[in-house]
C-alpha cells in the first residue's frame, strides 16, 4: 500500500512540474543582419534565449578568433549570403570548421547544411536559411523549401527562416518592388510553417509585417530587434535595442492596417486577432481563474461547471459556445490527439457510464515529444486547475475526443514523412540538377 501511495504522489509531483514547466512559457530571441552588430550590444544580446545574424563572410585565419566574442551567447548564424556562398570551397569548408568548432549552429549552405534543429529551454527549433546563388536553396526551389519548412513546424515548437536576397539584380529594385518581390517568397515560408523570416541583404531598413501573426523582419540595416513569442512561435511582443525610428516609419507607410504597433521607445506590440494569437490571450486569461470553485451549472466568474468555464472564457474572445460539454461537442472541427494545439477543446466521457460526453477542457500546451498535453478545465472537487493527460488514466480512459474552434489560420502542414534528416539528400539532390 505504500508503494502505491509513494507512486502517486511521485506521479502526482512529475504532472505539477510538466504543468509549470509548460504555463505561459516563452521565448525571447533577437534578431541582427549582420553578426558585426552584436559586438557594441553584446550584454543585451546576453540576456536572450537565442540570437539569428547572417554571415557576411567567410571565416579566414585572421578573423577566426573573433569567434570567441560569442562564446556566451546561444548563437545561430545564417550563411546564405552571397559573399559566404560565392567564396571558394577551401574559404567555406574552412568556415564551416571554424563554426563547428565554436559549437555554433548554423544553416544555409546547399551542400552543407539547409537547415538545422536545437533545443534551448524546453523548447524545439527549426531554422533554415535560402539565397539568391546556386550555392543555396532559392526562390527557384520553392517546393522543397516549403516541404522542409513543414516537416520542421511537425518536429519542432518554434521555426524561424533567415533569407539572404542580395544578388546584384535584386539590389538594383527600387526599394518598393524589392519589398513586392519579397512579399511572395516570406508569406510562402509562413503559409508551409515558418512562425519568423528574418531577411538581409539590402542595404538600408525594410518595414516589420505581422503575416498570421507571425513577424517578418523585411530588412534591419543597422538595427537589432528583440522579440519574445509564444512556445508555439505566435509573436507577443519586442522592443528594437538599436535604431528602429526608420523601421517604424517604413512599417507604417507600408502596411498601414498592421496589427503591429510601435511606440517612440521601440517598443513592439500586437493587437492581432488571428487565431494562435487569441490561442495564447485566451490561455493566459484562463489561467486567472485557476482555484475557483466547482459548482454544478455555474457559468462565472465566481464558480464554474465545466462546460460553464469553457463558454465563459470564448466568450470574452467573442466566440459563443452553448453551456453543454455535449452540445460544445458538435461544434468546430474535428481534431486528430497528434495534432492538438494550444487552445482546442477536449472532450471526456460520462464516469458513470462511459458513454456520451460529460466533461470538456481546453488544451492549455502541448508536448511534442512525446504528445502528451495539458488542458486547464473545472474539476468537481477542485475546481479550475491544470491537469496532466498522461499521468490520469481517469482521463485516458474516458478521452473521446477534440474539437478546433478557431478558423484555421495557415493551411495544413502535413509532413509526406517524420524522417526530416533524411531529406537532405534531397536538397542535394537539386543542387546537382541546377548546376
Amino acid at each position: 500500500m505504500k508503494f502505491k501511495f509513494s507512486t502517486l504522489i511521485l506521479l502526482w509531483i512529475l504532472s505539477m512540474n510538466f504543468c509549470m514547466s509548460q504555463e505561459n512559457k516563452t521565448t525571447k530571441l533577437i534578431f541582427a543582419g549582420d553578426i558585426d552588430l552584436l559586438h557594441s550590444e553584446s550584454s543585451k544580446s546576453n540576456e536572450a534565449d537565442i540570437v539569428f545574424a547572417t554571415l557576411k563572410a567567410n571565416v579566414s585565419s585572421n578573423t577566426e578568433s573573433n569567434l570567441n566574442k560569442y562564446k556566451d551567447i546561444n548563437l545561430v548564424l545564417s550563411l546564405s549570403s552571397s559573399h559566404v556562398t560565392k567564396g571558394s570551397q577551401t574559404e567555406i569548408s574552412h568556415t564551416i570548421a571554424e563554426l563547428q568548432k565554436a559549437n555554433i549552429n548554423y544553416a544555409g549552405l546547399r551542400l552543407f547544411q539547409d537547415f538545422t534543429t536545437f533545443s534551448s529551454k524546453g523548447l524545439k527549433y527549426g531554422f533554415a536559411s535560402f539565397g539568391s546563388t546556386p550555392s543555396s536553396l532559392t526562390k527557384k526551389d520553392s517546393v522543397i523549401i516549403k516541404t522542409i519548412i513543414s516537416r520542421l513546424k511537425f518536429k519542432t515548437d518554434i521555426v524561424v527562416i533567415g533569407y539572404s536576397f542580395d544578388s546584384p539584380r535584386a539590389l538594383k529594385h527600387k526599394e518598393k518592388d524589392y519589398l513586392e518581390e519579397l512579399k511572395y517568397f516570406t508569406h510562402l515560408c509562413v503559409d508551409a510553417g515558418a512562425d519568423i523570416v528574418f531577411v538581409s541583404g539590402y542595404p538600408s531598413a525594410l518595414p516589420l509585417e505581422l503575416y498570421c501573426d507571425r513577424l517578418i523582419i523585411y530588412g534591419q540595416a543597422k538595427n537589432l530587434i528583440q522579440i519574445e513569442t509564444s512556445y508555439d512561435g505566435a509573436f507577443q511582443d519586442g522592443k528594437f535595442l538599436m535604431g528602429g525610428n526608420d523601421i517604424k516609419e517604413l512599417t507604417h507607410e507600408y502596411f498601414p492596417l498592421s496589427s503591429l504597433q510601435m511606440d517612440k521607445k521601440g517598443i513592439l506590440k500586437s493587437n492581432s486577432t488571428q487565431p494562435q494569437g487569441i490561442a495564447q490571450k485566451l490561455l493566459t486569461e484562463a489561467a486567472k481563474y485557476r482555484g475557483r470553485p466547482y459548482k454544478s451549472g455555474g457559468s462565472g466568474p465566481k464558480q464554474f461547471d465545466c462546460s460553464g468555464f469553457t463558454s465563459f472564457v470564448y466568450r470574452l474572445f467573442g466566440f459563443s459556445l452553448p453551456h453543454s460539454s455535449g452540445a460544445q461537442f458538435q461544434m468546430g472541427t474535428n481534431v486528430k490527439r497528434n495534432e492538438l494545439q494550444p487552445g482546442d477543446l477536449v472532450f471526456f466521457s460520462r464516469p458513470a457510464t462511459g458513454r456520451g460526453v460529460g466533461h470538456v477542457g481546453i488544451v492549455y500546451s502541448v508536448d511534442k515529444t512525446n504528445g502528451n498535453f495539458t488542458f486547464i478545465h473545472a474539476s468537481t472537487s477542485r475546481g479550475i486547475m491544470i491537469d496532466n493527460f498522461s499521468s490520469s488514466g481517469y482521463f485516458i480512459k474516458r478521452y473521446i475526443g477534440a474539437k478546433r474552434i478557431f478558423p484555421e489560420k495557415r493551411p495544413e502542414m502535413v509532413p509526406i514523412s517524420n524522417d526530416i534528416d533524411g531529406f537532405i539528400s534531397i536538397s542535394k539532390k537539386s543542387n546537382l540538377q541546377t548546376k
